[in-house]
This record gives structure tokens, sequence and C-alpha cells, in this order.
């Protein structure tokens, strides 16, 4: 569950509007290519606002290996396709040429969404991802926090623990943000863990039975998740004293 949607948690995890403005600049694009090219889907490879426009800024490399050579070709046949909705989007938003490298790139992966508010955004190396708000990505130690589009925030530590399987009074104390979600992206789920031992506890369970009959229990009758009551754990019941 999302944190209470507080003006404090919004005002400390909020996207900056250098942010913000280049979201939209995005955004844009997609209403127009949605609405005036009706029943168009975005294509899945990634779109490169440097090789469009009638100055194009990328410098194209004979040498370049295969699969950047057909990642250009496609943008440029995408540009030719769209030509005069791009022209006017890049006029309209200059924001996109001044932006650094990685935000002049789109990496649309939400499938039919019709706006890039409505899913999941990372601000990632290879360009601004978008994802439909059915899952959140695996978290990312350094940077790339996940973005709420229709928030435009970023998820809340607490939030990230969470996802990792961890129980909602869980906090991390007086612990800077930044090493939380360090700590958690380099972090391993509770329920991955809860799997892998339970799997070894199952291998060894003739063995464990004879010698740590106790622990193999509290294994197996562990939940797959903190979130749930023992008895949705492995479907094994506790004996009675």
């Amino acid at each position: 569950p999302l944190d209470s949607q507080s003006s404090e948690n919004f005002m400390k995890y909020r996207i900056s509007s250098e942010e913000i403005e280049i979201l939209e600049a995005w955004e844009s694009l997609i209403r127009e290519l949605l609405i005036k090219r009706d029943g168009l889907r975005l294509p899945g490879f990634p779109l490169w606002s440097d090789i469009w426009g009638e100055k194009p800024i990328y410098t194209y490399e004979d040498s370049a290996p295969e699969w950047k050579l057909l990642f250009e070709a496609k943008n440029r046949q995408f540009y030719l396709e769209h030509r005069s909705i791009i022209d006017a989007w890049l006029k309209a938003n200059p924001a996109v040429r001044n932006a650094i490298a990685s935000k002049r790139k789109l990496e649309w992966q939400a499938q039919d969404l019709p706006s890039l508010w409505d899913g999941l955004i990372h601000f990632r190396p290879s360009g601004i991802r978008v994802k439909r708000a059915t899952y959140v990505p695996a978290l990312v130690a350094i940077t790339q926090t996940t973005i709420i589009g229709p928030y435009r925030r970023r998820i809340s530590p607490g939030e990230a623990a969470r996802l990792q399987g961890m129980m909602e009074d869980f906090s991390f104390g007086d612990q800077s943000d930044s090493l939380s979600y360090r700590q958690l992206g380099n972090g391993v789920s509770v329920g991955a863990i809860y799997q892998v031992v339970k799997a070894a506890a199952t291998r060894d369970s003739e063995i464990l039975s004879q010698t740590k009959p106790e622990l193999l229990e509290s294994i197996m009758c562990a939940p797959q998740s903190p979130y749930l009551p023992k008895s949705q754990g492995s479907g094994r019941k506790r004996k009675s004293a």
C-alpha cells in the first residue's frame, strides 16, 4: 500500500519542476501521436529525439554495432512517418534539446497506456522509462527511484520496504533516505528468502526432523510474507502441544 498522500510526504518526495517540464514535454508528444494517429501504438524500441528533426544532434557512426544501427534506422523511420508532428513538438518544447542525453530518450514500456502520468516512471541512464502501474520494477540501489506518475512523486523508503516484503511498521529510524534506498536496492525480498529457505528445508527435511525438528517446523509453518497469517504459509499446521 502507498503512504498517506499527506502534504509532508508529497513535498518531500515530489519530483522537481525541471523533471516535470521534461516529462510534460514527452507527454505532449504522446498525446499528439495518439490523438492524431488514432489507433497508433507507441513502439517498444527507445525513442531517441537526437535523431529527429531538420537538424538532428546525433552524429551517425558507420562503425557502430549492428544493434545500434538497427536502433538508429528504426528511429529515422519513425521520424519520417510522423515528421510533421515531431518537428512541431521539437519547436514547441526546447527543453528536450536542452536536457541531458538520458532525458532525450523515451523507453515506452506501457503498452496502450494513454498517458505517462498514469504509469510508473524511472529516470535511467538509458532514457526515461515508463511502465504500467501493475508492478514495480526492481529497486535500484543508488538512483532511479520509482516515480508514481499520478502523484508526481517518488516512492518513499517505507513504500520501498513494503515492496521488499517488510512489515507495515518496519522503520529505518533516523537513517537518511539515500542510505535506506541503497540498502533496499541491494537487499533481497523477504518472500524470495523464504522460498529459498523453505526449499532447502524441504530438501533436508529428513535430516532436520531428526536433528532440529523445531527449526523445521518453524520454517514450514512460516507465512510466505509477513503480511500473511501463519495459516497461509506452507499450508502446514503446527502440532498442538
